[in-house]
């Protein structure tokens, strides 16, 4: 093949590197959806780690990115939760390896960085922005990185709030991209990795089941043991088994699922290992609902027509803003009882989950255009370049003219010429 039939590489930016499932599905559904359009991804994550995920992709670093040793034609953002400052050194993954300050900020701020040394396309993949950022920050390096972006799209109209509103930008709000996984993952490629999981968990196929995702910061003040006896509880009414999903292992999901797990009582799939995100899908597919506080477990349960309840605790804007875009807003629940009554009520009617045809509409819209960008990697140059420049006068203005020379400065104490 002539170089000048290989296709462009396209690298996207995201917590690759960290076992969590809802982030994992990002590169998938690009490579999905611009691999059909003759585009090659590469992930790009703070770290190069592995997870447990046999199906999870390998990242490269993200410091190989900015320094331009990974060459790419154009560049991803997001997404996920990823735009923000915030320190990272509670993910063990991020922390051993010297990154929890920065890793996360270099998704975005680092990867418009990159794209504006390589000169080269930038987009945003739908991302979130799960807190406000100080007026000086917003009004300043994030009005220019989103400048610098030739297409910028966020997931809810929350996150696009607390960019701001900048002159010359467009924040475009797109649902979360991972509402595209029935497309990648068709039901029927899921039946035999479900069966295959009762198999592993020597469980026999006898009986329906109903999907929970239990993270401990969603509890609230609610006895764990309360809510064991209300899984019990709507196991036996509605005469299904329980499988407990530990669906961000990074995030203490496992550990999580074990400590319900000894306070349910009736017979039930405890799924604190799982092998492979499929392997997760594939337990919330061939379920009958979904309960949990996990938004790409509802997102999965929504894609494959399961009716659910996803437990808001804390209620980030991201959950609301998911359910408005598919019409299901009666589905948030701001504590557990209240996600149990939900799905009683939703599996009492017989519901089946139709994503509305404005989401299919939105997410070919929106990598339509992102393939736009890709093919056109001079119309941002100007906007890359003023991007370059406002960085530097950020970085002396807060840290001094010193921030700007240190690089070639001497280490040692040097005589001063004669």
């Amino acid at each position: 093949m002539t170089d000048e039939a290989a296709p462009k590489r396209v690298a996207i930016t995201g917590t690759f590197d960290v076992a969590n499932y809802g982030d994992l599905l990002f590169p998938l559904i690009a490579d999905y959806r611009l691999g059909a359009k003759g585009l090659k991804i590469v992930p790009v994550s703070p770290t190069t780690g592995t997870t447990v995920f046999a199906d999870a992709v390998q990242p490269v670093g993200i410091g190989s990115l900015i320094s331009g040793e990974e060459a790419v034609d154009a560049i991803l953002i997001g997404g996920g939760y990823i735009i923000h400052q915030l320190l990272l050194d509670v993910l063990r993954e991020y922390r051993e390896s010297g990154v929890g300050d920065w890793g996360v900020p270099a998704l975005w701020l680092g990867a418009t960085m990159a794209g504006a040394l390589q000169d080269i396309p930038i987009a945003w993949n739908a991302p979130g922005v799960p807190l406000p950022f100080s007026t000086r920050m917003r009004d300043g390096m994030v009005a220019t990185a989103l400048r610098a972006a030739d297409y910028v799209a966020v997931r809810d109209r929350g996150s696009a709030q607390l960019l701001g509103s900048h002159d010359g930008t467009t924040v475009e709000v797109v649902p979360d991209t991972a509402l595209d996984l029935a497309g990648l993952w068709p039901p029927a490629t899921l039946t035999a990795t479900f069966h295959e999981l009762l198999r592993r968990k020597s469980t026999p196929g006898d009986r329906q089941s109903f999907a929970v995702h239990f993270r401990a910061r969603s509890l609230g003040e609610t006895p764990l043991a309360t809510l064991g006896g209300w899984i019990d509880e709507f196991a036996r009414v509605h005469d299904l088994r329980p499988i407990l999903i530990a669906i961000g292992p990074s995030l203490g999901d496992d550990a999580d699922a074990r400590d319900l797990s000894a306070h349910v009582a009736t017979p039930h799939i405890l799924l604190d290992d799982p092998r492979s995100l499929t392997e997760i899908a594939a337990a919330i597919e061939s379920s009958r609902l979904y309960l949990g506080a996990s938004f790409h477990g509802y997102v999965t349960a929504a894609c494959y027509g399961k009716p659910g309840a996803l437990v808001a605790r804390p209620a980030h804007k991201k959950f609301s803003g998911l359910l408005e875009q598919i019409g299901r807003k009666q589905d948030l629940a701001f504590d557990w009882r209240q996600a149990f009554d939900i799905a009683a009520r939703n599996y009492a009617s017989g519901i089946e989950i139709r994503l509305p045809s404005s989401v299919s509409q939105s997410l070919d819209a929106h990598w339509s255009r992102i393939a736009a960008a890709v093919a056109d990697p001079l119309r941002g140059r100007n906007a890359r370049i003023r991007f370059l420049r406002d960085y530097l006068h950020h970085g002396i203005e807060f840290e001094g003219a010193s921030w700007m020379l240190k690089p070639v400065l001497p280490r040692r104490r040097q005589e001063p010429p004669e």
